[in-house]
């Protein structure tokens, strides 16, 4: 009798030992599955934090041949075009496609079409794929310097800005003008920013119409007014110095700018490379963001969804509150349209889809 429960305590000792093996064993497959889990976690992180902070896998880079001969330089659908001397020459896929003997250019536009703007006032409009002329038009003015703004082309001169739509119809003619730099037009409501030179003193000033009737007017020689634009009531003023709010004939807001290098803005923000800083406001200037950049920004431009700066030596895209880099050593110029954003080099273009 008690041989048998020897034997019974023997056996449930031996069972209890198998269970506690077993138990050991399932808690290590479940340990080994934890770490499992957390090493794939950790390599997902880690290859997603390698991959945000890389441009690579969002640049597209073909052949091109640029020197310093080399100006106007574009880019559209992945077609590449250069004016050398008096030649306007397109290239596709570093394939010589047509050229075009041009004249006295002093501005170029590449868009669905190719517009070259010459000095004395002639405009012509270019089948961007054979070089055939679309259209040719006089305004009667020399062209100093061209912008293209909210799909307007502006002409500037001395003493007046010229307004035309792509189809070169022209919009708007403000004349009796003193030099100037910045203008701004829709709907009737107008800013224009004019640079005088009086006694070797410069000054800078703005004007803001609306129907040809001055609400806002103001001289200074103490900053540069660099560009100026209107959404809806708010008036924004950008100078070297301070970016302002105006409404009606009053300033509502300023923000003081330590050191800018360069900005863009669309409808709904501002954004300003100050001090090595990317700064982001609303279009009230509330400050949306500000983080750091590390660079002077030499080009600033607002995308859909991203702001992209390019300095001397990186280019740097501003996208969901983070900054992703790219080295960009040696880059002789830029080119950005609405499709990407394109550094140019000695030997290639790299284009860069930040959207």
């Amino acid at each position: 009798m008690g041989e048998r429960n020897s034997n019974k305590n023997r056996k449930k000792m031996r069972i209890n030992r198998i269970k506690k093996s077993n138990s050991f064993f399932r808690n290590f497959s479940i340990f080994k599955g934890i770490l499992l889990v957390l090493l794939i976690v950790g390599l997902f992180i880690v290859y997603n934090i390698y991959s945000f902070n890389t441009l690579k896998a969002n640049v597209k880079t073909f052949d091109a041949e640029i020197s310093t001969n080399s100006k106007f330089v574009g880019v559209v659908d992945d077609k590449y075009y250069k004016i050398e001397g008096n030649v306007l020459k397109a290239f596709n896929s570093n394939k010589e496609i047509f050229n075009v003997e041009v004249k006295n250019i002093v501005g170029t536009y590449y868009d669905k079409y190719i517009y070259l703007f010459e000095k004395e006032g002639n405009i012509l409009m270019l089948d961007r794929n054979n070089g055939k002329e679309k259209n040719n038009v006089k305004i009667n003015s020399e062209i100093k310097n061209v912008k293209i703004k909210n799909n307007q082309i502006q002409l500037f001169n001395d003493n007046s800005v010229i307004i035309l739509d792509k189809n070169l119809k022209e919009l708007k003619r403000s004349e009796k003008l003193k030099n100037p730099v910045s203008y701004f037009f829709e709907g009737g409501k107008e800013a224009i920013i004019e640079m005088n030179l009086n006694n070797g003193v410069i000054s800078s000033t703005i004007t803001i119409k609306n129907n040809d009737t001055i609400q806002f007017f103001t001289s200074t020689i103490n900053e540069v007014f660099l560009e100026a634009f209107i959404s809806g009531e708010n008036n924004i003023l950008i100078s070297n110095s301070y970016i302002y709010l105006i409404k009606g004939n009053s300033i509502m807001k300023k923000i003081f700018l330590t050191d800018i290098s360069s900005f863009d803005y669309d409808y709904q923000k501002i954004a300003v490379a100050d001090g090595k800083r990317i700064k982001v406001y609303d279009i009230s200037l509330n400050k949306l963001d500000d983080k750091e950049l590390g660079i002077d920004a030499d080009a600033v431009s607002i995308r859909r969804n991203s702001i992209v700066c390019i300095g001397n030596s990186f280019i740097k895209v501003y996208e969901n509150g983070n900054i992703i880099e790219q080295q960009a050593k040696d880059v002789k110029n830029w080119y950005i349209n609405n499709q990407a954003f394109y550094t140019i080099y000695d030997n290639r273009i790299e284009k860069i889809e930040a959207y």
